[in-house]
């Protein structure tokens, strides 16, 4: 997947929102002070306005303005820059795993139910749930059972390396079939397949290490599915199904 255009989008919006919040106070500060000067050009406050003249008025409103837009610009570097470092957390991307979470997968569900509806149906869902994560974590601790989400988290943004991944809760991950790799489903259904195989055939990996997974897939019917949702149910059928196989 493009991580480098997502974290670039990110970047923009949470980039763009501080320079709003930081424009509004600038307006209302201002705002404020123009007010005040205009009261005390026209007489209004007694006892002040003769000890300020207009052009020392005009002066200090110019300096003050010239203060703000320096805040404004600095304020925006220390933003930028703790973003890029990481303090400032993205609230659409998962923690743990670094890719999308289910509010950016809200989003793109919204998004792809408008291109359904202008007529572009091609669409599939790849729903791929961790198996034994309650037990591993039970036996070896969370932090292992963390390792095992990110394994298999890798796993899955490989193999579907042409869409988007997104960490839907503790142990499952929905695919956005897309492009090149809804047209070669079933060579990639088969390639995860033989990882997982690959994992649990080497002996020389950790229990945590050694990740298997279920997955089901479906693909957008205009003639039975109203939207995105109900194509990720019949993935999420699917999905249980190979469990009992």
């Amino acid at each position: 997947m493009n991580h480098q255009h997502d974290n670039t989008t990110v970047l923009k919006k949470i980039l763009k929102t501080a320079l709003i919040r930081l424009g509004l106070v600038v307006l209302a500060v201002s705002g404020v002070l123009v007010c005040v000067g205009l009261f005390l050009l026209n007489g209004r406050l007694k006892g002040v306005s003769a000890a300020i003249s207009a052009p020392e008025l005009l002066i200090n409103l110019l300096i003050f303005l010239l203060i703000m837009t320096a805040v404004l610009i600095y304020g925006s570097a220390i933003i930028l820059s703790n973003v890029r470092m990481g303090q400032v957390k993205d609230p659409a991307r998962d923690e743990l795993t670094g890719i999308r979470n289910v509010i950016a997968y809200g989003e793109e569900v919204k998004r792809i139910d408008r291109d359904l509806k202008s007529g572009n149906t091609e669409l599939g869902v790849a729903l791929v749930d961790l198996r034994g994560l309650k037990k591993l974590n039970e036996t070896c601790g969370t932090e292992k059972g963390d390792e095992a989400i990110k394994t298999l988290c890798f796993i899955v943004c490989h193999v579907f390396e042409h869409s988007p991944v997104f960490r839907l809760n503790g142990d499952q991950f929905v695919v956005i079939l897309k492009n090149i790799d809804l047209q070669n489903i079933d060579f990639l259904l088969e390639s995860f397949d033989e990882k997982l195989a690959g994992l649990a055939e080497d002996d020389s990996l950790k229990p945590w290490e050694k990740v298997s997974a279920s997955i089901g897939v479906a693909f957008y019917d205009p003639e039975e599915d109203s939207g995105v949702e109900s194509v990720f149910k019949r993935a999420e059928k699917a999905m249980y199904d190979s469990k009992e196989v």
